[in-house]
């Protein structure tokens, strides 16, 4: 458990220090204001700390090891599922080195890339949004489901290209996305969806796909089921709310609605807004649909692009305290995530890595 928490206030002693370093600096010469040109040394330093950290780890996350079996599967031509990306990407370096803990270090990196990099583009203020993406556990489930995460953090990227009406990026990158986990092509009609500017009117509307879920429930399982049946009776058909999930969405959306008119003239807050409302929806009245979650975090996720958006909106008297509020509950929030870290769900306890222990070249046989 420690490590997680060094890791976090490494991660963010070691931020804060370079956007000092890195800060514009305003001179005064001859009459004229000249400004020192910012850097991305305070991307770099973040991303080499939580890709490596990330890399090196050994049968952390409750797949890796069948994600090391897989991988060898389909470097031996075996017939698999897995989207057709991800085994290219297998198949590649296979033809370099056969080693399938190489392709977990591929996307460690490329994920951590993604993530970050969304965040330097698209965050108001880059150190809280890295701050949220720890303690609110989206990092370290990357460690989980390695083809979802990436696709995440894809679509996490593309929506820089909505905002800019680029739609034709937008979907390109959505679509690569998929081709390493299929879900993300759900992020095409609920990303264009959250354009809309809703009014109160529409709550008739949201209302009705909540009563859908609630009534419906049945029919929609069995049409599920249809298409996935390995999940029917499974044990991501367990049925479970989830609560944690549901509570960061009412708080989030709440503290949103508190100072809707701060926001409610700016177009990416409204669209980070929709995302998580469309979230607690999908806890609420779909949360029996086997790993929800998975769908779930492509919206909920924009929160570390939500809050920071919405406090440099707000006065100055009001942002300190806000600040004040989200840290405190962030660190509570973290403090818990990081008692759930041992259980078989998401086994990030305890961390291991190969570095030390010199087992790079040993992992699982493909049967």
């Amino acid at each position: 458990m420690e490590v997680y928490i060094i890791l976090t206030m490494i991660t963010c002693l070691s931020l804060f220090i370079m956007q000092q370093l890195n800060r514009k600096y305003t001179f005064l010469i001859g009459g004229v204001r000249l400004q020192s040109p910012q850097t991305q040394g305070d991307f770099m330093v973040t991303f080499i700390i939580l890709s490596v950290f990330s890399l090196i780890r050994d049968n952390v996350g409750c797949d890796y090891n069948s994600y090391l079996i897989h991988v060898q599967k389909i470097q031996r031509g075996m017939p698999h599922y897995m989207e057709i990306g991800f085994q290219w990407i297998c198949k590649l370096v296979a033809g370099i080195n056969d080693n399938p803990r190489i392709v977990i270090i591929i996307f460690a990196v490329a994920t951590c890339y993604f993530y970050l990099r969304a965040i330097w583009d698209q965050s108001d203020d880059i150190f809280f949004s890295v701050f949220i993406f720890l303690t609110w556990g989206y990092y370290f489930m990357t460690f989980n489901t390695v083809r979802n995460y990436f696709a995440l953090s894809l679509t996490l990227f593309s929506i820089k290209h909505l905002a800019k009406k680029e739609y034709f990026r937008f979907v390109f990158i959505v679509v690569i996305a998929a081709l390493f986990h299929k879900s993300a092509l759900v992020c095409i009609p609920i990303y264009v969806a959250a354009l809309k500017k809703y009014k109160l009117k529409d709550i008739a509307f949201f209302a009705g796909i909540v009563g859908t879920g609630i009534v419906f429930k049945g029919q929609i399982q069995a049409l599920i089921f249809q298409f996935y049946p390995s999940y029917e009776g499974s044990a991501y058909d367990s049925g479970r709310i989830s609560y944690l999930n549901v509570i960061k969405a009412l708080l989030v959306l709440s503290l949103c609605v508190f100072f809707w008119k701060k926001i409610k003239d700016d177009k990416m807050s409204r669209v980070y807004f929709n995302l998580n409302l469309f979230a607690l929806i999908l806890y609420t009245a779909f949360y029996w649909i086997p790993e929800i979650s998975r769908i779930g975090f492509y919206m909920n996720a924009t929160t570390i692009f939500l809050l920071p958006r919405l406090v440099q909106r707000v006065g100055r008297i009001n942002r300190q305290s806000i600040k004040i509020l989200i840290y405190t509950f962030s660190i509570i929030l973290f403090l818990l995530l990081l008692n759930t870290f041992q259980s078989e769900t998401t086994r990030l306890l305890p961390y291991k890595t190969w570095l030390l222990d010199g087992s790079f070249n040993q992992y699982p046989p493909p049967w």
